[in-house]
């Protein structure tokens, strides 16, 4: 049903990244997490194996859970910023939540529905808030990003026709920061 892509590099000059990518399909439902750890280098990438650890083990939870599980196992790091997200195939919505500076826009056609994402630091300090759900339409593209990407670009209708590794590299290639690490996640 969904097919999707993943690309992500640390910053120039290091080996490890500070950020991380879960990704769970299953015939119902298709959950994805994106973490972004401060910094970068391996104290960042410390942060990002703890949070995704509980991505991995706690994906069927409720998305506000995850988040304050992640909160309270990273209290004793350097903190992230997590953006979860959930598309309910049965009832045709995406569940969505972010805290930090990773962004989320869901394309149909040449329009886009930007994800709110919430000012905080997930282990230091978070907002008190609720996931949103919006529509999904199955044509739909789904872009999640960290700050690594330049956020501006617009996705024409010509890139959006190409398969989600092909946006994925187009998004890498075009928009990135070599100065810090960079993740874009595609879901189609």
């Amino acid at each position: 049903r969904i097919k999707y892509s993943v690309m992500s590099f640390p910053k120039q000059g290091e080996t490890l990244s500070g950020e991380a990518v879960y990704i769970k399909p299953l015939p119902s439902s298709f959950f994805w997490g994106v973490i972004d750890a401060l910094g970068h280098g391996s104290d960042a990438n410390v942060t990002a194996v703890k949070a995704l650890s509980i991505l991995e083990n706690n994906y069927n939870k409720s998305l506000m859970w995850i988040i304050n599980q992640c909160h309270d196992a990273l209290k004793k790091e350097r903190g992230a910023a997590i953006s979860l997200g959930r598309i309910d195939f049965g009832a045709k919505t995406v569940e969505y939540i972010s805290i930090g500076n990773i962004e989320t826009r869901i394309y149909s056609g040449e329009r886009f529905i930007h994800l709110h994402s919430n000012n905080g630091t997930v282990g230091a300090v978070i907002p008190n808030v609720n996931p949103v759900v919006v529509p999904y339409i199955r044509s739909s593209c789904i872009v999640s990003f960290t700050d690594g990407i330049s956020q501006r670009f617009d996705l024409d209708r010509n890139v959006l026709a190409k398969s989600p590794q092909e946006i994925a590299y187009y998004i890498i290639n075009s928009f990135r920061r070599d100065y810090d690490d960079t993740t874009v996640v595609v879901v189609k």
